[in-house]
């Protein structure tokens, strides 16, 4: 006869205040098998909404067009991953003519929720009003209207940029409700606050105006940039710096931080940066890629994720996070 397990001499409420402060849910789902009052609590219906409360979700992996590009070994999150695959369905056959010449493609990733778009054969005209000066203007659209309107604009000379040199990919970056541009050939940022739907010029240091920049959110509403100069010498050192104020004119950053990414490739393209994380996309050259590699913006520690073998990788793809099943929304 198997040995049965005797109660544990603590209130459910202690026990689940333990459980709940175990920061890896591969070791709350050991605790779960090594007691029946651990399983009990662990699998009860309040149990996973505290924990996600606390315990932010964890780095799963790439989505691509063909599905989800899992993290693999040696990641920590490698198993939980690997069971998430076996789980869900990560296809996009169930959509509208998801088997058209326009494919659908990931653009987002919010909360366990997954934004798709897809290019259409048409186009909407959208009627620029007329003005003397250059612009820098946004255009929104309405779902509900159907129409296009000019969300705001702003003439680059009273944004203090001057005769702003054309590009086709300005390769925006988002922090604390912002959108920021690195304007060429210049030591500022283009900024679009999205709630105020205002533009305004962040200045840089003096240096940075033949330098590849993207801010990303640094902790306690500060704002990091990274930067990389373009000289073909160095491609795998990224520079690190945090903002010290804000304003057009603040330019005063912490002291620069030099970040030498891993020699397994020789270049690197960075493909976004959300939740805590810089994604990059490493290779021998730009094409084929051989790594996505994500930078822990707090540490700084630079890790290896997965393959994209198999992926098409012409698009840049978000992170996915999540939580273990038994962790996870009963529903959405």
């Amino acid at each position: 006869m198997a040995p049965t397990s005797r109660a544990l001499p603590l209130p459910d409420e202690l026990i689940e205040n333990i459980l709940v402060r175990v920061a890896s849910p591969r070791e709350l789902a050991f605790a779960s098998v090594a007691h029946p009052d651990f399983r009990r609590i662990i699998a009860g219906a309040s149990f996973p909404r505290l924990y996600r409360s606390l315990h932010p979700p964890q780095l799963l992996g790439i989505l691509g067009v063909q599905g989800i590009m899992p993290a693999e070994a040696p990641h920590p999150n490698a198993p939980v991953a690997r069971a998430l695959v076996g789980d869900a369905d990560f296809s996009y056959d169930h959509l509208p003519d998801a088997g058209g010449a326009y494919h659908w493609r990931p653009s987002d990733v919010r909360d366990g929720r997954v934004l798709l778009k897809r290019s259409v054969p048409h186009t909407d005209s959208v009627l620029v009003p007329t003005c003397d000066d250059a612009m820098a203007v946004v255009f929104i659209y309405s779902s509900l209207s159907g129409i296009w309107a000019v969300g705001t604009a702003a003439s680059w000379d009273v944004l203090g940029f001057g005769d702003v040199v054309e590009q086709d990919d300005w390769f925006p970056s988002y922090a604390y409700g912002c959108f920021y541009c690195h304007v060429p050939e210049r030591n500022k940022l283009l900024r679009l606050n999205i709630d105020r739907m205002e533009f305004s010029a962040v200045g840089l240091p003096p240096d940075y105006a033949n330098r590849w920049v993207f801010a990303v959110e640094a902790g306690e509403g500060r704002v990091g940039i990274f930067t990389r100069t373009f000289v073909p010498d160095i491609p795998r050192v990224l520079q690190y710096s945090i903002r010290q104020n804000e304003g057009e004119n603040a330019i005063e950053h912490s002291k620069e931080t030099t970040i030498l990414l891993p020699s397994d490739c020789i270049r690197y393209i960075v493909v976004t940066a959300t939740e805590g994380y810089v994604f990059l996309l490493g290779g021998p050259s730009r094409e084929p890629a051989s790594g996505f590699f994500t930078l822990e913006i707090k540490t700084l520690k630079v890790e290896r994720l997965c393959s994209p073998i198999g992926h098409d990788c012409a698009f840049l793809y978000p992170g996915y996070f999540g939580y273990p099943r038994f962790l996870s929304p009963r529903r959405i």
